[in-house]
């Protein structure tokens, strides 16, 4: 449209044109002007045309646009109208669902009352079930125990029941304590009855000789069973126990057990080993391996005969097993069988000769038998075996030391510590053996040594102040007292020591205090006592009554301990000027020796008094008690 509205403009310029032409004749212009003229409009007109086509594309763009809107438009309220439906439909099942759950908690809760009220039933059934059971077990266990005394008429099953009673331990401890008094310190009493302060290494030696004993024992009892299978993983136990009981297979309670074992919960483990046994076939792999797991577990429960009969099932179905007979060696040693401990470990070795942890343990079923030699031996082969072996070394040096060779008990440790820097406990024994030969600078070392790997061993702050007191360095032997009592407030031992320390600088106070100390811990200890009463008298300070009467019931029938109290109550008697009895004293006490009794503080006291008669008195009596036999 508009391109003939620019024609028909043409035309009638173009007719103006020529109409002008004729009527204005003089004024007419020159055609070639004429033409440039028209050129510049034909431009124009051109120009306007190119423009008009531009308009028209836009305005056509813009209706395609507004008829996108229009559609989207359409499409929004559809969608819109559809949205409203949906959510009308939500809201009416989520007003269904409210009303459902209502119903469903009013049901729950009625449901509830009546499965706890099931629920509080079964459990009074199980309980008085259980306790039935165990009242009929009890009475079985105590007929068991009649029958028992009936049959072994008594006395050998009160024997059993004091062996039981009593920690073995510590009957080997007493044994070794013995043992050193008769080999080597009666020949010293004589030199130690010279100071107090001998006195007092002599009895820190016997208390070394304990302690050394103790870390013995405890490497013992350190040993467990042999069991060839590592622990099943957590993933393979959970997807086993996501199974009901009834489907489970023999292999899977094993591994069920296995898992219980290394998670040290062996009464879990023990039932299912024991269906696992219920389960296997005969002569099986399976069998084999769940009843040496069964030993295992049942070591570790202190059954030992039971663990025993375990491990000969395994070795019915297979003798070859060396492993089987080493655990045998450990339930047997465990019981304090020593015998058939070694030869549960002969029997091991004679399957497998390159067994190093089978001679270690024959080695300490030697020492517990005091057969050091034999010990020293069995050590010897398994570190001939195992060269990097740092038990063996450690239980080597502590058979040596029990023997007095204190050279090579101090070698043996320090191999051990050469391959186990971290041993702190080869340090501490290797302390004592250097104390052993008085040479308290390399013992003072090794204590350092112990309690910088292992801070809390108030065992080696407590030797440590022994050797410093053996060095006359009495504030640093308080001090290392001191902290063995920080670590371990009950040790009564190290109030003791740290009194004779006290002692021993003249700052008696002090020492009073620290022997009460002792015996507020262990009043059973007559030691602390008369050293006490004797400190109390020299100081001229009023004796505690009530410890006095405390000792006097604890000990009176013992003559070995009251002779000294008697001998002080003398010499009490003599300086507050009251008659006493010499001849009868010496006569009650006949043949009872006053031990490693030192006169030391007391001739000292005695020198100070300024009663010349009372003076010579004290000094008639403590002539009369030093020349007592």
């Amino acid at each position: 449209m508009a391109s003939k509205l620019s024609i028909t403009m043409f035309k009638f310029l173009l007719f103006s044109l020529l109409f002008s032409t004729f009527s204005l004749a003089k004024g007419t212009p020159r055609l070639d002007d004429l033409e440039s003229k028209l050129s510049v409009s034909e431009k124009s007109i051109m120009k306007q045309e190119f423009t008009a086509q531009n308009l028209q594309t836009k305005i056509d763009e813009l209706k395609t646009e507004i008829q996108k809107l229009k559609d989207t438009q359409y499409n929004y309220r559809i969608e819109k109208n559809s949205y409203d439906y949906k959510m009308e439909n939500n809201t009416n099942l989520i007003s269904s669902q409210n009303d459902r759950i209502s119903d469903i908690n009013t049901y729950f809760g009625v449901a509830s009352v009546f499965w706890g009220l099931f629920i509080t039933i079964i459990l009074i059934v199980v309980f008085f079930r259980a306790k039935k059971e165990s009242i009929e077990g009890a009475r079985e266990e105590a007929q068991k125990i009649i029958d028992e005394w009936i049959q072994n008429k008594a006395s050998d099953v009160v024997d059993k029941k004091i062996a039981d009673v009593l920690i073995k331990k510590d009957e080997e401890i007493n044994n070794l304590i013995k043992k050193q008094i008769e080999n080597k310190v009666n020949p010293k009493i004589e030199k130690i009855k010279a100071s107090m302060k001998d006195v007092e290494a002599l009895v820190e030696i016997l208390e070394q000789q304990k302690n050394t004993a103790e870390s013995h024992l405890k490497s013992i009892e350190n040993t467990k069973a042999k069991i060839e299978l590592p622990p099943p993983s957590e993933e393979k136990v959970e997807k086993i126990e996501e199974k009901e009981d009834s489907s489970l297979t023999a292999q899977e309670y094993y591994q069920v057990a296995l898992d219980a074992y290394y998670k040290n919960k062996f009464n879990t483990a023990l039932n299912e080993i024991e269906n696992s046994i219920k389960l296997s076939d005969n002569d099986s792999d399976e069998l084999l391996n769940s009843f040496v797991l069964k030993g295992a577990v049942l070591d570790a429960l202190k059954e030992y005969n039971q663990a025993i009969e375990a491990y000969k099932k395994a070795i019915e179905i297979n003798p070859k097993k060396n492993e089987f007979y080493y655990n045998i060696g450990i339930a047997y040693g465990n019981k304090g069988e020593y015998d058939q401990a070694i030869e549960a470990y002969k029997k091991a070795i004679e399957i497998n000769p390159k067994m190093d942890e089978a001679y270690n343990n024959m080695g300490n079923a030697y020492y517990n038998k005091g057969e050091y030699d034999q010990a020293i031996e069995a050590y010897k082969k398994a570190i001939e075996i195992n060269p990097k072996k740092d038990e063996a070394y450690y239980n080597l040096g502590i058979a040596y030391g029990n023997k007095g060779e204190y050279d090579q008990e101090i070698e043996a440790y320090k191999k051990a510590i050469e391959i186990n820097p971290k041993k702190d406990e080869a340090y501490y024994n290797l302390g004592i053996a250097y104390g052993n030969k008085g040479e308290y600078d390399q013992e003072i070392e090794a204590y350092k040594k112990a309690i910088e790997i292992n801070p809390k061993r108030d065992k080696a702050y407590y030797n440590l102040g022994i050797a410093y007191s053996n060095k006359g360095e009495y504030d640093q032997a308080i001090e290392a007292y001191k902290k063995a009592i920080e670590i371990n407030p009950k040790k009564n031992q190290a109030y003791y020591n740290m009194g004779i320390a006290y002692s021993n600088k003249g700052e008696y106070d002090q020492a009073i205090e620290a022997f009460q100390k002792a015996l507020q811990i262990n009043p059973n200890d007559s030691s602390t006592y008369t050293n006490l009463f004797e400190l109390q008298l020299t100081q001229q300070q009023p004796v505690d009554e009530v410890l006095e009467q405390k000792y006097i019931e604890l000990f009176e029938e013992e003559k070995e301990s009251f002779i000294l109290y008697e001998m002080l109550k003398i010499v009490q008697n003599i300086f507050n000027k009251k008659e006493v009895n010499l001849e009868e004293w010496r006569e009650k006490y006949e043949g009872v020796s006053l031990g490693d009794w030192s006169f030391d503080e007391l001739n000292n006291w005695v020198d100070g008094v300024e009663d010349v008669a009372i003076q010579e008195k004290l000094k008639e009596a403590i002539e009369v008690f030093e020349g007592h036999i």
